[in-house]
């Protein structure tokens, strides 16, 4: 049984994912105060890009797709999907952004 989701559920499940990707970029915060601690500058400020990247992303999302639904098991599959592609795609933008991936 294949199962279509409605608008509904579209809205659900954006504003669950924009709150995954504001934790993502909470949690952004820890390489920022090891970087400051050992003084490196560079990574520094690549992470301050990646956390306004996903500020703006995890926000726009919760405000376009607001709702005061909870998830059922349909839609929760679907998140969890989803914040796994978006922790991979999105935690790899400090590593894009220093530049250090054409080394590999």
């Amino acid at each position: 049984m294949i199962l279509k989701p409605r608008l509904e559920d579209l809205k659900i499940i954006g504003f669950y994912l924009g709150k995954i990707i504001l934790g993502l970029a909470i949690t952004m915060v820890i390489p920022i105060l090891i970087s400051l601690c050992f003084g490196e500058i560079n990574p520094t400020l690549d992470f301050v890009l990646s956390i306004e990247i996903l500020l703006v992303l995890g926000l726009l999302l919760i405000k376009i797709c607001q709702t005061d639904k909870d998830l059922n098991w349909m839609q929760g599959m679907i998140v969890v999907s989803l914040s796994w592609v978006a922790a991979m795609i999105l935690g790899a933008i400090p590593l894009y952004l220093s530049g250090h991936w054409k080394s590999f």
